[in-house]
């Protein structure tokens, strides 16, 4: 299954936003989201593929990658 274009638009949209305003706007849309890597910490993660999760990765509170699955 491929993700929708919404999901697609939305993983460019959050590279930039504060955490909290990237995880309200996924959440808008009605995509889900998980935290891959916070600062220097990264976290394990199931190998499920989903194509309306956005994977976000953190740095000082900004998004700074988010991928799609």
């Amino acid at each position: 299954m491929e993700p929708t274009q919404a999901t697609k638009d939305m993983a460019k949209k959050v590279i930039g936003m504060h955490e909290k305003d990237a995880i309200a706007a996924i959440q808008e849309i009605g995509d889900s989201y998980r935290i891959a890597r916070r600062d220097k910490e990264n976290f394990a993660l199931t190998m499920d593929y989903r194509p309306n999760r956005i994977n976000l990765e953190i740095d000082n509170d900004i998004v700074t990658a988010a991928n799609i699955g």
